[in-house]
C-alpha cells in the first residue's frame, strides 16, 4: 500500500506580538493564495501563527512589505503578515468585480463594497448574512472575519448590505464596526486586542484563566481571560460541515449566541445551571462536552436524554474518567443524570488503558490471517468498542486471550448481524470484514457513521467498490456481500476522505486480501494514531510513500 501525503497543516496560537515596521508601498491591493499558507503576527516564522488562509482565498495586502514578507488586514486583530512568495496579485476569486471592490460570501448572495453607495464596514467575526433583519429569516450568504461590506440601511439591530443583484440581505449589527465613511478618508485600522480573534468558533472562559505562551503552565502568562470573554478557535474540512444543532438549541434556549456557518461557528455567552434536554441517538460528543463543562457551574445541573441512548458507554467512559480526576456525576434513572456544581478538576496519576477502537484493525486482520498478538486491552472494560471481539467471534474468529494479550488464529469467517448504535467508530473496519467473510454482513444503526470525519458510510462504498466490492446502504443500514475471490487492485488511486478510520481500514482491506493500493490523505492518520503504518508493518502492511 502506498501512501500520498499532501496535505498543508496549521496552528492556532492564542497568543501574539505586533511588530512596527517602516512602510515601503501604500496602496491597497487585492491578493489571493497561492496555496494554504500560515498567517503570523509578525514578518518571519518566528511569530506566532494567528491562522491560515485556504489556497485562492483572498486578502487585502496594505502595500507595506518587510524581508518578503506582506502586511494583511486581519479582521479585528488590524494587522497580520504572509510570506510574500505565496501571495499573488492576478487571480481574483470567482464573482469578485475590480469596479466595486466585490466579495461573494462563502455561499449564495454576493456582498458588494462601493464607497459612492453608502458606508463601509468590516465583519469582526464569521457572519452569517440573512433574507431579513433577524434570525428567523433564512441564511444566504455569510461573512468571514474581517470581509467587508457596504450598509445602505438599518432595521433595529441589523444592517441591510449591498448585493450585486439588489437582493435583500441583513447582518447582525453587533458584528460590523465602520471601516470608512462615504466620499471621505478610510480612518487608521482599529487598535488590536491583546490577543487575536479567530474566524472560525467563539468558545468562553468558565472563570479567570491565564493564557500562556506554549501548551503548559511552564510557559509564561501573556494574557488572562476573564469570566465569559470570548476565546476563537479555528477549524477546516469536514469539521466546520458537521451538525451542531443540539448545541445551537440549546444555546437559543439561554439567549445566548449560536452562528453556524460554512465560515465557522460563533458561540458566546455563559452557562447558567438548571435543566438540560437531549436526545440521546446522536453524537456522545453532545453529551461529553456538557459533562465536561456543567460541573463546573455555580449550581447543580440535570442532563435529561431524550431515548433512545445510544452510545452509553462512551458516556459512562467519560464519568469515569472525570471521577478519577475529583468531578462526580450520578445516573437518577435510565435517561437523567445529576451533575453537581462547584466542582473542580484535580491532577492525579492517570493510567489510559488500551483503545478497542484502535485495536479493531490489527484484530479484523488477525481474524482473516492468523498470526497477530494485540497487548493492552484490559477485559474489564466500559469500552463499548470492546464489542469487536465478541462480533468476530459470532463470525468464527478463533482467538485466546492469555496474560501476554490476545492472539488470532487464521479460520474461515462468515457474516453475521451486527448492531452499530454503540460502537460507530468500528462502521468503516467492519465494512472490510464483510468484505472477507463468506455470506452477507448486515450493519445496522449506522447512520452516525455519516456525520464523522466524512460521511463514512458513502466513503467506504466508494473506496471498496473500486476493489471489486459488493455492498450497498439505506439510511442506517448497510449490506456487506463476502466477495472476497473477486476482490482486485483499483484502476487509481483510492481517496482516503482525510479520516483517519477510512484509511487504515483500506489498509486492512490491502494486507488482509494482498492488494496494492495508492491511499490519498493518508497523513489523517495522525489524528488518531500516528505511528499506525510503523505499528502495521510486522503485520504485513507494506508502505511505500508515494
Amino acid at each position: 500500500m502506498k501512501r500520498n501525503v499532501s496535505k498543508v497543516l496549521s496552528v492556532l496560537l492564542i497568543a501574539a506580538l505586533m511588530l512596527s515596521f517602516t512602510a515601503v508601498a501604500s496602496a491597497e491591493t487585492r491578493m489571493y493564495a497561492t496555496r494554504a499558507v500560515n498567517v503570523r503576527s509578525g514578518p518571519s516564522t518566528s511569530y506566532y501563527i494567528l491562522g491560515s488562509l485556504e489556497q485562492n482565498e483572498m486578502v487585502m495586502a496594505t502595500g507595506r512589505v518587510y524581508d518578503g514578507w506582506y502586511e494583511i488586514q486581519w479582521g479585528s486583530y488590524g494587522y497580520a503578515y504572509v510570506a510574500g512568495n505565496y501571495l499573488s496579485y492576478s487571480k481574483y476569486e470567482p464573482g469578485y468585480n475590480p469596479n466595486y471592490n466585490c466579495y461573494p460570501g462563502n455561499r449564495g448572495v454576493t456582498l458588494k463594497v462601493c464607497p459612492d453607495c453608502g458606508d463601509t464596514y468590516y465583519s469582526t467575526t464569521a457572519l452569517n448574512v440573512r433574507r431579513g433583519p433577524s434570525t428567523k429569516y433564512s441564511i444566504v450568504g455569510s461573512l468571514n472575519r474581517g470581509q467587508k461590506c457596504t450598509v445602505v440601511g438599518k432595521s433595529g439591530n441589523w444592517y441591510k448590505l449591498l448585493t450585486a443583484d439588489g437582493s435583500d440581505a441583513y447582518a447582525s449589527a453587533k458584528y460590523l464596526k465602520l471601516y470608512a465613511r462615504q466620499n471621505g478618508s478610510p480612518p487608521s485600522p482599529p487598535s488590536p486586542p491583546s490577543y487575536p480573534s479567530g474566524n472560525y468558533g467563539t468558545y468562553y472562559a468558565t472563570t479567570g484563566l491565564n493564557v500562556r505562551q506554549g501548551p503548559s503552565t511552564k510557559y509564561r502568562v501573556v494574557y488572562t481571560l476573564d469570566r465569559g470573554e470570548a476565546v476563537t478557535f479555528t477549524g477546516r474540512g469536514r469539521l466546520m460541515e458537521r451538525p451542531q444543532c443540539v448545541y445551537e438549541t440549546l444555546y437559543r434556549e439561554q439567549n445566548l449566541r449560536f452562528e453556524q456557518s460554512l465560515s465557522g461557528l460563533t458561540v458566546e455567552g455563559a452557562l447558567t445551571p438548571g435543566d438540560y434536554r437531549l436526545a440521546g441517538n446522536v453524537s456522545s460528543q453532545f453529551i461529553s462536552g456538557l459533562l465536561f463543562a456543567l460541573p463546573l457551574l455555580d449550581g447543580d445541573s440535570t442532563l435529561h436524554l431524550i431515548p433512545p441512548v445510544e452510545s452509553r458507554s462512551y458516556i459512562d467512559m467519560t464519568r469515569a474518567v472525570q471521577a478519577a480526576f475529583g468531578v462526580h456525576s450520578r445516573w437518577l434513572d435510565e435517561t437523567t443524570l445529576l451533575l453537581p456544581g462547584g466542582q473542580q478538576y484535580h491532577p492525579c496519576d492517570y493510567n489510559v488503558e488500551g483503545d478497542y477502537s484502535q485495536a479493531a484493525f490489527p484484530a479484523v486482520l488477525g481474524a482473516v490471517c492468523g498470526g497477530v498478538t494485540i497487548t493492552g486491552l484490559a477485559p474489564d472494560t466500559l469500552q463499548g468498542d470492546a464489542a469487536i471481539l465478541d462480533i468476530l467471534r459470532r463470525c468464527g474468529a478463533v482467538f485466546t486471550r492469555t496474560a501476554e494479550g490476545i492472539s488470532f488464529e487464521k479460520a474461515p469467517l462468515h457474516g453475521v448481524d451486527i448492531d452499530l448504535a454503540d460502537c460507530p467508530d468500528l462502521g468503516p473496519v467492519l465494512m472490510v470484514l464483510g468484505l472477507l467473510c463468506e455470506g452477507t454482513t448486515v450493519i445496522r444503526n449506522a447512520q452516525r457513521l455519516r456525520l464523522k470525519e466524512s460521511d463514512r458510510i458513502a466513503a467506504m462504498e466508494a473506496e471498496l467498490r473500486a476493489c471489486g466490492g459488493v455492498l450497498e446502504s439505506e439510511g442506517g443500514t448497510i449490506t456487506v456481500h463476502g466477495c472476497a475471490e473477486h476482490l482486485h487492485a483499483p484502476e487509481g488511486i483510492l481517496h482516503g476522505h482525510n479520516d483517519h478510520r477510512v484509511v487504515m481500514s483500506l489498509a486492512v482491506l490491502s494486507a488482509a486480501a494482498g492488494l496494492p493500493l495508492t491511499v490519498d490523505d493518508a497523513e489523517a492518520i495522525q489524528k488518531s494514531w500516528p505511528g499506525f503504518f510503523a505499528d502495521a508493518a510486522p503485520l504485513g502492511v507494506e508502505v511505500e510513500d508515494a
